[in-house]
């Protein structure tokens, strides 16, 4: 019997071992791909914008660039990123420098800096329905974030997407 009972704890031992959500290098994927940060990364949007003075549309069109230019370890023995956020009217123009914002992202949350104001854009791991206030870290009040799809295909302009993810805000 005692004998059984050591094999039988060996097997659950080495079932549960087996049984996890790592990759083959050992590390459980929570989700900070979804928020890549690494100097020389950069994604260019094209930007459709309106702006309303005193009831009078204005409509915005132009390339905004973010790009990863730098990175430091933070006294927290986290890295913090450095991104520079550039703007041009089409793509045969050069860019010109709007400002620059700065991100840090752990084990638990991404966090940008705008303008020296800072945002919680992400948690981890990355489930869907969950929830969190985007302005933890800024006297702003409560902007609430969720996530409605995690890890699912999405299309765009006929450009396939295996693993995306839907972040709502408001």
């Amino acid at each position: 019997m005692r004998h059984f009972l050591k094999s039988l704890i060996g097997v659950v031992a080495v079932l549960a071992i087996s049984c996890d959500s790592s990759d083959e290098t050992g590390m459980i994927d929570i989700g900070k791909d979804y928020f890549p940060q690494k100097k020389g990364l950069y994604q260019v949007y094209d930007i459709y914008e309106i702006n309303y003075v005193l009831g009078v549309p204005e409509t915005l069109q132009y390339e905004l660039k973010t790009h990863v230019v730098d990175s430091f370890l933070a006294l927290n023995g986290e890295y913090k990123y450095v991104i520079h956020r550039s703007k041009r009217d089409s793509g045969s123009d050069d860019w010109t420098y709007l400002d620059t914002w700065s991100s840090q992202v752990n084990n638990h949350e991404a966090v940008m800096s705008e303008e020296n104001t800072s945002f919680l854009k992400l948690i981890f791991p990355v489930a869907k329905d969950v929830a969190w206030d985007g302005n933890k870290y800024n006297t702003g009040g409560a902007d609430d974030y969720s996530l409605e799809e995690v890890r699912v295909a999405y299309t765009f302009n006929d450009n396939n997407f295996n693993d995306c993810i839907t972040v709502v805000q408001g």
